[in-house]
Order: structure tokens, then sequence, then C-alpha cells
């Protein structure tokens, strides 16, 4: 949340422009089924776990 919002992406480039990430941080995030292109997500974010349920998805990605 907020997930009407739309800022998980621009939140995600945020924190890897300001440095605000350790190597190998893992980041976890929900938001509303199908409204996130993951390609989208930054470079050297990889995504090791993703799931769903009927309205949320959620994912959790490490910083390489």
């Amino acid at each position: 949340p907020p997930f009407k919002k739309n800022i998980l992406l621009a939140t995600c480039e945020l924190l890897v422009s300001r440095d605000l990430l350790n190597p190998h941080a893992l980041i976890y995030m929900e938001y509303k089924k199908n409204s996130i292109d993951l390609s989208q997500l930054p470079q050297n974010w990889s995504v090791k776990k993703h799931k769903n349920t009927k309205t949320i998805e959620y994912i959790l990605c490490e910083c390489t």
C-alpha cells in the first residue's frame, strides 16, 4: 500500500538513484494484480520469488 497511488516503480528508482540499498539487499513488494510490468524494475534487481492471490501480486527481489 498505497496501491492506487501507482508509485511503486518510481519508489524503486529512488532507492537505486539515491544509493539507499546495501549490496544484496532484499526488497519485498505487494501490488494490485497485473498492475506492474516487472521488466521495468531496476536492471540490477533479480526476482527471487513471485506469487499472487486473486487480487494481489507479491515479489521478493535482490539487489545484485
